[in-house]
């Protein structure tokens, strides 16, 4: 009952904490991640600084729960990892993945192993580990978090083929550095030789049949779902039992891919189960998801936070060294991957051409996070694993995550100013100016009205819309400037109205039950398309 207590109690508290860190991170315009991680590395040094205090009331029963408070890699893996992953998944419109399904692929499997081989290489000619121990570092290293890229990418109203490839590569990338992790670590373990051919089919075996298991649990839930009459609290568990047993089945009955297995239940729910599903329900779906998700996301960064002090003890002058090559290296790897890959994909018709900005923010914004901690925890706590290696490999992933965390996120807003990514196009300027107009135009008109119905004196009235009228008389200008906005960006902007008045439409005659559920997706497919060409390419596009 004690410890009952002071777990629930320890939960709950760094839930409330993590809830109040988030607008506090929007307020500081501070990437949130990096927020939790320095709150867990405060709470983490407060408890190793103060061990397991007694006498102090709440904040001592608080310290207490923090340091007996221990996540296991295993509570990552099959309680936080399926979840953050469905969700991601969820939201990702399965025809145009499966459009660009090749670079993604590509860029995911072939740029993860140039990844891990550099990374590896690089600590084996630095260290006395073995090569496949290094090797292994450098698989946990290379499992990307790019959620940070992604939002920005939204914000900027890049393309949706372009946040696609983004979002797709992250998915794919989290898997296939686990599947890798999975057969390396098994080596480790047991001692055994390493084969390259072994190794292959492995890989192969393991990451198809974690589609395979995916694939048909999904349609097994989306049939049953199809059968329902408007049940939205049994459609929406019905999911989240999905995403939990297919990565159990697939992870530890079958030894297959769990987090291939949760990506294709994801993917096929969000193809076929959305045209089962009502349009208010899914919204809700959609809610329930990014709520849980945000609970997941919240508890792993402060959590591993806590870790942080306890793991950098052992922190000299050699994992310094070490620490530098692999930040050097794996920046290096994924400017190759990033620079030399998608190139040769648009090239080759595989892909869109993607802009150097773009390129920079892609390859500056490869965090890492709860995916790299999560496996660097797993071999930390394998007893079958040597304490050097278990050190080894925690450290240094630790070390690097904080990186990325510290360096990295907060310095992506000066480079995204830096190549003006930040700034309104003389298009959007002119779509903000319009909406502005209207807006003011509107406040303007309803001040008489409201001065009326308050009884406010008209002097104050006049005096309140004068300030509107000198503020529209701004925009108006602004908008009568010829020069500001030419000939080429009235057509661009007015064929990008159209086009998102044309999929609104869509979406309406799907939700009145006119278009059907076999067409409605190719209308809202035709729709994007359009208007990513009009995005890159204007009227030509």
């Amino acid at each position: 009952m004690h410890e009952t207590y002071l777990t629930v109690f320890g939960i709950t508290a760094l839930l409330a904490t993590t809830s109040l860190c988030m607008p506090l991170a929007r307020k500081l315009n501070f990437p949130y991640t990096v927020l939790l991680a320095a709150v867990g590395i405060f709470l983490g040094a407060i408890v190793t600084l103060l061990g397991k205090v007694e006498g102090m009331g709440i904040a001592g029963d608080f310290v207490r729960a923090l340091g007996d408070f221990s996540i296991t890699s295993e509570v990552v893996f099959f309680i936080f990892l399926p979840t953050l992953i469905f969700e991601s998944a969820l939201s990702i419109d399965v025809r145009r993945l499966l459009d660009d399904i090749a670079p993604i692929l590509l860029l995911a499997v072939v740029g993860l192993m140039i990844s891990s081989f550099a990374i590896g290489g690089t600590v084996f000619s630095l260290s006395s580990q073995s090569f496949v121990v290094c090797l292994l570092l450098g698989a946990i290293l290379s499992a990307t978090d790019p959620v940070a890229v992604v939002a920005i990418f939204k914000d900027l109203g890049a393309p949706k083929r372009l946040a696609i490839l983004v979002e797709g590569e992250s998915l794919f990338n989290d898997a296939t550095a686990i599947v890798l992790f999975t057969i390396l670590s098994a080596i480790v373990v047991s001692g055994a030789e390493a084969s390259l051919l072994s190794g292959f089919g492995s890989f192969l075996k393991v990451f198809l049949g974690g589609i395979i298991v995916g694939y048909f649990f999904a349609r097994i839930v989306c049939w049953i779902i199809g059968r329902m009459r408007d049940v939205p609290l049994v459609e929406i568990t019905l999911t989240l039992c999905l995403a939990y047993f297919a990565f159990v089945v697939a992870e530890h009955y079958l030894h297959v891919s769990g987090v291939m297995a949760v990506v294709t239940a994801a993917l096929v729910v969000g193809s076929v189960g959305r045209t089962s599903i009502k349009p208010a329900t899914w919204h809700g779906l959609s809610e329930v998801w990014e709520q849980i998700a945000f609970w997941a996301n919240s508890l792993i960064f402060v959590v591993a936070g806590l870790l942080v002090p306890a793991a950098m003890t052992t922190f000299g002058a050699t994992e310094f060294t070490l620490l530098a090559a692999i930040v050097v290296v794996a920046f290096t790897a994924r400017s190759l991957i990033i620079f030399g890959v998608l190139p040769l994909l648009s090239r080759f018709g595989l892909g869109q051409q993607v802009s150097t900005a773009y390129k920079t923010v892609m390859m500056w914004g490869g965090l890492r996070g709860a995916v790299s901690l999560a496996l660097a925890l797993a071999i930390y706590e394998n007893a079958n694993v040597s304490e050097d290696v278990q050190n080894f490999i925690l450290v240094l992933v630790t070390g690097f995550v904080l990186f990325t965390l510290f360096v990295n996120a907060p310095t992506m807003g000066f480079l995204i100013s830096g190549f003006g990514l930040d700034k309104l196009s003389p298009a959007d300027l002119a779509v903000r100016n319009r909406v502005m107009q209207r807006s003011l135009r509107g406040v303007k008109e309803r001040i008489g009205e409201l001065a009326n119905d308050l009884r406010v004196s008209p002097e104050f009235a006049r005096e309140v819309a004068h300030s509107y009228d000198v503020r529209l008389r701004e925009v108006e200008r602004d908008l009568a400037r010829p020069e500001n906005f030419p000939l080429d960006d009235r057509m661009r902007m007015a064929m990008t109205t159209l086009l998102t008045r044309e999929r609104q439409r869509y979406l309406k005659l799907y939700t009145q039950g006119f278009a059907s559920s076999a067409i409605a997706p190719r209308l809202f497919a035709r729709a994007d398309d359009l208007l990513d060409a009009v995005k890159s390419n204007g009227l030509e596009g």
